[in-house]
């Protein structure tokens, strides 16, 4: 698979990801607010909405550092050029 349709790829996943870091963080903040402990949300507790909450989030933080990787040529071609000036 080339590098172009690779990072394309990681891309997506990382729009999905974050929507979903989004959306779990929306239900936390307004929809089950600290203090809701009886209250579920699509028969997720708080609790349980937190927990997935911090594995989307755990995921994103892979895909992030193997963004950086694949990129990490440019970025550090970037620095140098920044850096002669």
């Amino acid at each position: 698979m080339r590098k172009h349709t690779q990072n394309a790829y990681l891309d997506i996943i990382l729009l999905i990801e974050m929507i979903g870091l989004i959306f779990t963080g929306v239900i936390l903040h307004f929809i089950l607010p600290p203090g809701s402990h009886q209250n579920t949300f699509i028969d997720l507790s708080r609790h349980e909405w937190g927990e997935l909450h911090f594995w989307v989030a755990a995921i994103f933080t892979i895909l992030i550092v193997i963004h950086l990787i694949i990129h990490s040529k440019w970025i550090v071609g970037s620095y140098f050029k920044i850096k002669k000036r």
